[in-house]
């Protein structure tokens, strides 16, 4: 088909474009665009309901054995890594919802090393993974109701910590008990007197014996009290305790199959290879307890997180359960903000970890007294410095080990 000769023209002049061409245009382009994830939002101020953040943690660690940290029983070792660095997103959908999203790599050097002789390790092995850890979906609006909706991956909310970072070498056996992450569906109440509970639903990465299907079958409720007392003119205090409750321990990132480790347990005795979907084995109800509260410049927190049943029905002493006390108190160094904390953690009923997986011996302490010391150097950017000294079990009858580290963590919020 011919254009006219004026119509012609006004084209070459760039006075005018036909409506036939546009049409064309749009046809090409949703050619190119078939089955892609594309939205009209895309244009419409996005720029205005969009923030940005980002986390990074540099570790600097030395300690009396390799790796530094854990209960191997060779020399002294130190080393230096990325711990995380993460690109938080948060969007608002609208004044009822609003979408997180959390893009992180992981590059801590893998605390699983254990080859044929309890002494013998890997090299130093870092994963490099780059993970969506957290995707979801928020929907509430706490001015207008105290009822609020989550659906998508996130960190399940049973147990009671601030930072899924936490470097291994140092981290809380309760915090080993209670992260756990997965696609979930979560429904909770908050309320301006103090109330705060939540249940929540996942598949998880277990089945029990004898299961051959997958299943939505463990879940988490929690209830608590918050009070700030502000309103009883305490300035910058309040109190919190929560207890909570998981269906089955064993979906824990600790002792998930996604863990590192590749032994698994099977039917009877442990299996070497990592599954591909999954394993089988009989869930484990845990239960969590929480209590926090804060005067000032002072602070203090304590936790527990156990199974409430044996976690290998033919050990008995396999409750395997956690603790820790901490406290801080705030101050300023030179003008800059700073934190002096000290925290003792220990465990019960971690002997079967030799039976079963001696990975776990390993890296599990059966006491261990941390302390700290952070200062903020720059705008968004702290230093940390952390002495640490904690026991093992026994890897035999009368033979515990302990070992210190010395770790530098260098925070910054981007």
């Amino acid at each position: 088909m011919k254009l006219k000769p004026v119509v012609a023209s006004l084209v070459l002049l760039g006075l005018m474009t036909p409506a036939f061409a546009k049409s064309n245009i749009l046809s090409q382009q949703a050619v190119i665009d078939q089955n892609s994830a594309l939205t009209p939002l895309c244009t419409d101020g996005w720029f205005n309901r969009i923030q940005v953040g980002g986390l990074a943690n540099i570790i600097g660690i030395a300690g009396d054995r390799d790796p530094a940290g854990m209960f191997k029983d060779t020399s002294n070792s130190s080393d230096l890594y990325l711990n995380n660095l993460n690109l938080l997103v948060n969007a608002k959908l609208s004044s009822w919802s609003k979408f997180s999203f959390n893009l992180a790599y992981l590059g801590s050097p893998t605390p699983w090393q254990h080859v044929a002789g309890m002494d013998t390790h890997l090299n130093r092995n870092i994963k490099h993974s780059v993970v969506a850890d957290e995707a979801y979906v928020q929907i509430s609006d706490l001015t207008k109701s105290p009822f609020y909706f989550v659906v998508g991956k996130k960190y399940i909310p049973f147990g009671d910590y601030k930072n899924p970072y936490f470097p291994v070498q140092i981290m809380s056996p309760t915090q080993m008990l209670a992260q756990t992450n997965a696609v979930t569906a979560i429904a909770g109440l908050t309320s301006d007197f103090g109330l705060y509970a939540n249940v929540s639903a996942f598949r998880g990465e277990t089945a029990p014996e004898g299961s051959t299907t997958g299943n939505i079958r463990n879940f988490t409720a929690k209830l608590g009290y918050y009070e700030n007392l502000d309103e009883f003119n305490i300035p910058n205090a309040h109190i919190n305790a929560n207890l909570g409750y998981i269906h089955n321990l064993w979906d824990s990132q600790f002792f998930s199959p996604n863990a590192e480790p590749q032994y698994v347990w099977g039917s009877s005795n442990l299996k070497a290879g990592h599954p591909a979907v999954g394993y089988n084995i009989d869930p484990v109800g845990g239960a969590s307890a929480h209590f926090d509260l804060a005067y000032k410049a002072f602070s203090m927190s304590a936790n527990w997180v156990g199974s409430i049943k044996k976690m290998v029905s033919s050990i008995d002493n396999s409750k395997f359960w956690g603790a820790d006390v901490g406290a801080d108190y705030a101050f300023k160094t030179l003008d800059r903000d700073s934190h002096l904390g000290a925290t003792f953690q220990w465990s019960g009923h971690g002997s079967w970890f030799t039976a079963t997986n001696p990975d776990w011996s390993f890296i599990v302490p059966k006491w261990r007294l941390v302390g700290e010391y952070t200062v903020n150097i720059f705008k968004n950017t702290d230093l940390g410095l952390t002495v640490a000294h904690g026991k093992s079990y026994d890897f035999t009858p009368g033979t515990s080990r302990n070992t210190t580290v010395g770790l530098v963590r260098l925070g910054v919020q981007l």
